[in-house]
């Protein structure tokens, strides 16, 4: 069963607040079933993005190289799922894998 996608994006904020970090809804999406998208960001403006893999569960990552990428990668995005959720995550380190600590909507880790 998989969460409501609003009610799971929620949830991470509030867990990532507990553990000093810092999650800012960028769009919101469809609020049953919109795909979430994490954007992680560092203090040197390193970037990645984490999405729910389609086929099973957990995370994968995309690195960006630069804003212009990023913002090249949602309007793609957008393009198929208009639906979907950005998450904007201020993380210590891009590097860090993060995506071993966060469920899914599906409610597993990676």
């Amino acid at each position: 069963m998989r969460l409501k996608t609003e009610f799971w994006i929620r949830a991470l904020i509030r867990q990532q607040a507990q553990r000093g970090n810092i999650a800012t809804i960028v769009k919101k999406g469809d609020i049953d079933a919109g795909t979430p998208y994490i954007i992680l960001i560092d203090r040197n403006r390193d970037i990645a993005v984490l999405r729910e893999r389609a086929l099973s569960d957990g995370w994968e990552r995309l690195p960006m190289a630069s804003q212009g990428d990023l913002d090249s990668f949602f309007i793609r995005q957008e393009k198929y799922d208009p639906d979907l959720w950005i998450l904007e995550l201020e993380t210590s380190a891009v590097s860090d894998p993060i995506e071993k600590e966060l469920t899914t909507r599906h409610g597993s880790s990676d």
